[in-house]
């Protein structure tokens, strides 16, 4: 799935050692309007020597995904923001792994809308650009452009990354996608944020787990996507990258 920088930043490995963030009095309440003006969008870059897309919402919740030829892993987690320097936190699962998830945390500097690097918990060194495969602070494309069939790569922390997996995305955002027994079933639809990025929620039957939410990444020049969603819990989770034929 090293295909996740060609299909999303068009020109990420364990996330080791990432939670949540926010609470407390009416002062700490500014805290999201702080990630959204310093480190909010979508940023592509490398994590050592994988890969790495990450998306930071206007609250701060945030998806991550780093590759590496056959290794993947997902992160959920929340960033925080106290001048130029950020807090990453919390959950990542290897997909394939069979693994427990694990603890994570980054650490880096942030330059709005133009760089955010740092280190890991383990020492390990990421660098990201704002993205501009994915316009992220344009308004998001209707549904019925992204309306189609998506050919890529998909992974949970039990299943390795499989080729040739196809999802389906209607005119009215229902996602569908099935393999064997397991059938998924979703919605998607544009955030209130008005920022070019998606919800996603999905039900799965016959599969590992039985729901996973999370966002989905639309890159309208080279029309691929990019899904990363997980469990309650952040147990598990799934990553999709894909294109249409």
């Amino acid at each position: 799935m090293t295909m996740i920088k060609y299909l999303i930043l068009a020109g990420t490995m364990a996330l080791t050692a990432c939670g949540g963030g926010g609470g407390g009095a009416a002062p700490a309440a500014a805290a999201p309007a702080a990630v959204a003006l310093a480190a909010e969008g979508t940023w592509g870059g490398t994590l050592g020597t994988a890969d790495l897309v990450m998306v930071i919402l206007e609250n701060g919740k945030t998806f991550a995904v780093a590759s590496a030829g056959a290794s993947v892993a997902l992160l959920s987690a929340t960033t925080t923001v106290n001048g130029a320097s950020t807090t990453t936190t919390g959950t990542s699962i290897n997909t394939g792994s069979k693994a427990a998830p694990s603890s994570s945390t980054l650490t880096g500097t942030v330059v709005a809308k133009t760089s955010l690097s740092g280190t890991t918990a383990s020492g390990s060194t990421f660098k990201t650009t704002f993205s501009t495969g994915i316009p992220y602070d344009s308004a998001p494309p209707a549904l019925s452009t992204l309306a189609g069939s998506y050919v890529g790569t998909v992974g949970t922390k039990n299943t390795a990354p499989a080729t040739a997996f196809t999802f389906t995305l209607s005119a009215t955002g229902v996602l569908s996608a099935s393999s064997g027994p397991c059938v998924i079933t979703g919605s998607v639809k544009p955030r209130a944020s008005g920022k070019n990025v998606y919800d996603v929620a999905t039900t799965l039957t016959g599969c590992d787990f039985t729901s996973a939410d999370g966002v989905l990444l639309f890159n309208p020049t080279l029309k691929t996507i990019v899904i990363m969603a997980m469990v309650p819990g952040d147990t598990d989770g799934m990553v999709f990258a894909g294109a249409k034929p």
